[in-house]
Formats: structure tokens, sequence, C-alpha cells
């Protein structure tokens, strides 16, 4: 038997959510920018940059997972 079960979260669970995948990609690209670029950052830094380059993207990429 094949069944869709439906989800619904709150909105501040969904921010809750969305919070700390964001977090995850940001500590992906630190350890990335290090292996890759021999780039020591601190966490804050990533953050900064991973914000500047890709933050607009994940948010369309969370909207467009709502709908």
């Amino acid at each position: 038997m094949n069944e869709e079960v439906a989800l619904e979260l709150s909105s501040s669970e969904a921010f809750r959510l969305r919070m700390e995948s964001q977090c995850q990609q940001i500590e992906q690209y630190q350890l990335t920018e290090q292996r890759d670029c021999g780039r020591d950052l601190s966490l804050d830094e990533a953050a900064l940059e991973w914000i500047e380059r890709y933050a607009a993207e994940f948010s369309q990429d969370c909207a467009s997972s709502v709908d």
C-alpha cells in the first residue's frame, strides 16, 4: 500500500529547520574551503562569505520546497 504522509510544520519549526540546514551548509563551506583552497576560515568568516555568496539561492531553494 502506497500512502503519502503530509507533514505540516509550524512556522517556528520550519524556521528552525531552515536555520539548522543553513548552519550545516556554512560548516560544510568552511571545511571545503580548508580542504580545497587551504583557507583557514573561522566559523564567523565562513558564515559571512557563505551568506554573501549563497544565502539568496538557499532562500529560493527553501521557498520552492515549501510550494
